[in-house]
């Protein structure tokens, strides 16, 4: 049986007018008879909805997308060119070893040639082999200073080489591999061959700086040890000097004179030891003699009685005393003249004794001579072997800076790099920035996060129409409603009238 205005209670009746609010129908009417047509009522409304949402959201979605297509092929592309190079460490296998000088690396060294490569004296090789101070990319005026111009404030400034090789060094890349040796570099740029052009130029300059400086210190290595090949070669030389001068003056250079020296001193040795000898008799003769005419006994001396004259005398007084009338003054005679005889002999004695030391005097001198000059000979030929070791040292010396000094040239020409080119910098075929899969997602993205800023009302309609529907049957108690009751089912079923006024029709159209 249909409720009648008068069977509803209290609730069922503000309930009923909420809903007849809420679907334009006139309080009249019973909304019992009418639960279809409120039923698709609010089924358009929920289609209108969603089809403003998807209206709105396709105008927000589609124009992003298109912007994006046809900003695309104008965005700055940047290309990046990247060389790889490996620093050698020092090799200390050999000091004599003829490989160019290396250096020792650690994180210091290796963090000084990152800070090398990313030098000023590089980088204007740079600038000025690619004439960038000319250059639109990196001497154009900044975007403040052109709208300035435009307005016409104030004429743009002229780029300063300063600004250029700032903005290079914004173009610039360096970095290290992990822990190793590895060190990355390269510049991008709009144009890619500009690119890998300007950093081979930066690793060329970088090697042939490392080379130059490193020929710099082997040349100055070089030059040390030339200076000092010519010191020993001058030393080596005065040493020479020294043996061929002492050589000369000592006589050392005759080898005969030695052994003429050693046989004169052999024969004077003799020669004073006879003398000596005889020296030795004269003495013991003379002291006999001596001793004979201090007792008186003179004439009875065997020299005065081995003397022939003595002898005759002696005679001649035999004689004269064996005549029967003897003559004082004949013997007398005889007898003076065997004393003079005796004294002559004695004389003849000192004389002969004083003769042989004498002689013995001379021979001892001669023979110091000769031995002051053996003596002489003797300490030139040490001060010769000294002479002689002291060249041949020099000459080692000598030897060993020539070789230094052939070492050190040899160096010089051999002078290479620290840094080895693992990857040369080669044009990219591929700019690293835009990429087309972060720019497409990101334009989608954008794209449906404009179209849900355009819909968001439509899509709050919607949010609480659901939310409504699914709270709604929890709002109303089962005793204050029949379930036999179409408004009440009508209820239950789609949202209160606060939700409903939002979803009807006119409301769609306005929106």
């Amino acid at each position: 049986m249909d409720a009648t205005p008068a069977s509803l209670s209290p609730s069922s009746t503000r309930r009923s007018e909420l809903t007849d609010r809420s679907l334009r129908i006139a309080p009249a009417q019973r909304p019992g008879a009418h639960a279809n047509d409120a039923a698709k009522s609010g089924r358009t409304a929920i289609s209108h909805t969603w089809r403003a949402f998807t209206r709105r959201f396709l105008w927000g979605f589609i124009p992003i997308v298109i912007l994006t297509a046809i900003a695309w092929p104008y965005i700055p592309r940047r290309y990046v060119a990247s060389a790889m190079i490996v620093l050698r460490p020092a090799d200390t296998a050999s000091a004599e070893d003829t490989q160019p000088w290396r250096q020792t690396l650690d994180e210091g060294a290796i963090q000084s040639e990152i800070d090398r490569i990313t030098s000023p004296k590089l980088t204007d090789i740079v600038i000025r082999k690619h004439n960038l101070l000319k250059d639109p990319e990196f001497a154009s005026p900044s975007h403040l200073s052109g709208i300035r111009s435009w307005l016409g404030a104030a004429a743009p400034a002229p780029i300063s080489e300063a600004e250029v090789r700032r903005r290079l060094a914004d173009h610039f890349s360096v970095q290290r591999d992990r822990k190793s040796y590895t060190i990355k570099l390269g510049f991008w740029s709009g144009d890619a061959a500009k690119a890998a052009a300007m950093t081979r130029t930066l690793l060329a300059a970088y090697l042939d700086e490392q080379m130059i400086r490193k020929r710099e210190l082997v040349t100055r290595a070089a030059m040390l040890t030339r200076a000092e090949a010519e010191l020993r070669g001058s030393a080596h030389r005065a040493a020479e000097a020294a043996v061929e001068n002492l050589l000369m003056t000592s006589g050392l250079a005759d080898t005969g004179s030695q052994v003429a020296l050693d046989q004169r001193l052999a024969v004077l040795s003799t020669e004073a030891a006879q003398a000596h000898a005889r020296a030795i008799e004269a003495s013991i003769r003379l002291k006999t003699l001596r001793d004979a005419k201090a007792a008186g006994a003179l004439d009875n001396a065997p020299e005065i009685l081995a003397s022939p004259t003595v002898r005759q005398l002696k005679e001649a007084l035999a004689a004269a005393l064996s005549k029967t009338a003897v003559l004082g003054p004949e013997t007398q005679a005889i007898t003076a003249r065997i004393t003079e005889e005796a004294e002559r002999i004695v004389k003849a004695a000192e004389i002969e004794l004083a003769g042989w030391r004498q002689r013995e005097d001379i021979m001892q001198a001669e023979i110091e001579t000769l031995s002051e000059k053996l003596i002489l000979r003797r300490q030139n030929e040490l001060r010769l072997e000294e002479l002689k070791s002291r060249a041949a040292f020099t000459k080692e010396a000598y030897d060993r800076a020539v070789t230094q000094m052939l070492a050190q040239q040899a160096r010089v020409n051999a002078v290479m790099p620290d840094a080895e080119i693992v990857t040369d910098a080669e044009e990219p075929l591929q700019p690293a920035y835009p990429q087309v899969t972060l720019t497409a997602f990101g334009s989608l993205l954008v794209a449906i996060m404009v179209g849900f800023l355009l819909a968001w009302r439509s899509l709050v309609t919607l949010f609480r129409f659901y939310h409504g529907s699914s709270t709604m049957g929890r709002n109303i108690p089962d005793h204050a409603v029949p379930d036999t009751d179409p408004m009440n089912r009508a209820l239950q079923t789609y949202p209160p009238a606060a939700y409903r006024t939002e979803l009807s029709t006119d409301h769609v159209s306005h929106l």
